[in-house]
């Protein structure tokens, strides 16, 4: 079941100005925005979604998880959570039956105060986190009323309503008033339940735990039955069942490994112990369960297409590089749409190590991520995700067909070339209008690499001094000093940079290059400047065409 009531606002009042009036500090208001009671079946996940208000999220029945910002909390009857806004959420019921969920959002007036630990004095109040809230059954009246429908249509329902919500809130802050000592033994069990959660895949003791909670075992056995239901060994042993389950999708995931990260020591204990709560073993439910992983990447998308992967979405601006390789991958525009990326329930994210760190956070709350080096070479970036995605065989073939394949076309462009022939790549950038040089990596692996052109000499100075040099800026009358025998030209297809070519290809800058006067100058697409397996597979064919076409140069 899912009931949902939405309000478009709450109603303000302005304190009098009239009379002697005692003055009060305008304190935080709180607005109800929606109010829903969801059951989610034994086993069902949610979908990844951001919090646009705060959240005070009540289970009524049942046992579960909820991850906010990829951290763990448990879930079950009487736990509460408080969440601000920009939390990414996913919430997952146990197996073992149904999970009644009350979530309640809402809107937070804060008239700037600040509470005694610096943060606002809303968020003081709200206590963010696991919360305690007793009477249960009061919240379940109010959203008993809320379904009546009164308060969706009649204003003065909508303004009772809300005041009734604040008055809940009130109860919630009293009974989180720090101090306050009634639950001590069950708020220090709780705590430990929240280290199982958090330490599952270590060495835990139960005796260890109930020291950490001041009470005697047979005391801590009996409140964790009393909040969970279970007993502390079955609890842990379905948090690491779980994580058992969750390794076994994955492609590749091999049993001793699945074991030692799920939290089990012995993998034949492990496969006895898992075929008795689940019913199957660990290898049968693999090969029942077991899917691609759902993979989102800003870059990289020549070395998934070429390892075999197709991902579920990437950068926009790639996909109109490879049409159709590319073919039902969704693009992600800029600005960099968090809710719509959620929405491709990506398992995976991969990212370029140039991304700010803020970047890097803000994407790390919607998926795990991995972090690739920009400044990698094709064969190390092919090696690290083929080892990441379990695909290291993809990698080495393609790494083995690139160097069979480059071999063939330097025989088939020998009569063409002439031994030792230095060649230059140069690109124009319209967007930061400034020319740029190739040196290692994209074209010039092309030329350096595969094809074994020389760099001319003050190049072959700039990579000696950087390994890594991918490009370097410069002036347009500095070309003469960088170009080789052959010269390659790249423009960007802005008018800014059409523009600039016109105007290059007619000055005597241009005309005066001893490889314009020789036939040995090119103008190729700006596509070749891109830097991954598939480009480089284009590249050889494309030169081989080029370079053994007598009419092909400038």
């Amino acid at each position: 079941m899912r009931m949902v009531i939405n309000w478009k606002g709450g109603p303000t009042m302005n304190p009098s100005e009239a009379g002697a009036a005692v003055v009060l500090h305008r304190l935080p208001s709180f607005h109800l925005s929606a109010a829903l009671t969801e059951t989610m079946p034994p086993g069902a996940q949610s979908d990844k979604t951001m919090l646009s208000d705060y959240c005070w999220l009540a289970v009524v029945r049942g046992q579960g998880t909820i991850a906010i910002n990829s951290k763990l909390h448990p879930l079950y009857a009487g736990v509460c959570l408080m969440m601000r806004p920009g939390s990414v959420v996913r919430t997952e019921a146990a197996s073992a039956e149904a999970l009644l969920l009350y979530r309640l959002h809402f809107i937070v007036d804060d008239p700037g105060g600040r509470g005694a630990n610096g943060s606002g004095a809303a968020e003081e109040l709200l206590g963010l986190g696991e919360v305690r809230f007793q009477q249960l059954h009061l919240l379940a009246e109010f959203m008993e009323e809320l379904a009546a429908g009164a308060a969706q249509t009649d204003p003065l329902g909508t303004f009772r309503a809300n005041i009734r919500f604040q008055e809940l809130l009130a109860d919630l802050f009293e009974q989180n008033r720090p101090g306050d000592s009634e639950q001590t033994a069950i708020r220090t069990v709780e705590q430990t339940i929240v280290v199982m959660h958090r330490s599952f895949r270590e060495v835990l003791s139960i005796d260890q735990l109930a020291r950490d909670a001041g009470v005697g075992r047979a005391k801590y056995n009996s409140l964790f039955k009393s909040i969970t239901g279970s007993t502390p060994i079955d609890y842990l042993t379905q948090l690491r069942i779980n994580r058992a389950k969750t390794l076994l999708q994955q492609p590749g995931s091999r049993l001793k490994d699945v074991a030692a990260e799920a939290g089990f020591q012995d993998e034949y204990y492990f496969s006895r112990r898992f075929k008795m709560t689940v019913g199957m073993s660990p290898k049968r439910y693999a090969n029942r369960y077991a899917r691609q992983p759902r993979i989102v990447s800003l870059q990289y998308l020549g070395e998934l297409l070429s390892l075999g992967v197709k991902p579920v979405g990437t950068n926009e601006s790639l996909l109109h590089a490879f049409p159709a390789e590319a073919k039902g991958v969704a693009g992600i525009g800029e600005p960099f749409d968090a809710d719509f990326v959620l929405r491709l329930k990506p398992d995976l994210i991969l990212l370029p190590s140039f991304l700010p760190k803020d970047w890097h956070e803000t994407i790390a709350k919607l998926a795990p991520v991995a972090e690739i080096d920009w400044f990698d070479d094709v064969y190390a970036r092919m090696n690290k995700i083929g080892a990441l995605l379990d695909r290291r065989k993809e990698a080495e073939a393609w790494i083995g067909r690139y160097e069979a394949k480059s071999e063939r076309t330097r025989e088939f462009i020998a009569p063409y070339v002439s031994p030792g022939e230095s060649a230059t790549a140069f690109i124009y950038d319209g967007k930061h209008r400034k020319l740029f040089i190739y040196g290692r990596y994209n074209f010039g692996h092309t030329l350096y690499r595969a094809l074994r052109f020389a760099p001319p000499d003050k190049l072959r100075k700039l990579m000696e001094r950087d390994k890594r040099l991918r490009w370097t800026h410069i002036e347009p009358e500095a070309m003469q000093e960088y170009a080789g025998d052959r010269v390659f030209l790249l423009v960007t297809e802005d008018d800014a940079a059409q523009k600039w070519a016109r105007a290059m290809l007619g000055s005597t800058a241009w005309t005066r290059l001893p490889a314009v006067r020789n036939g040995r100058a090119y103008v190729v697409p700006c596509k070749w400047g891109l830097y991954d397996p598939l480009t480089l597979d284009h590249h050889l064919d494309e030169m081989a065409e080029l370079l053994t076409n007598s009419a092909g140069g400038w």
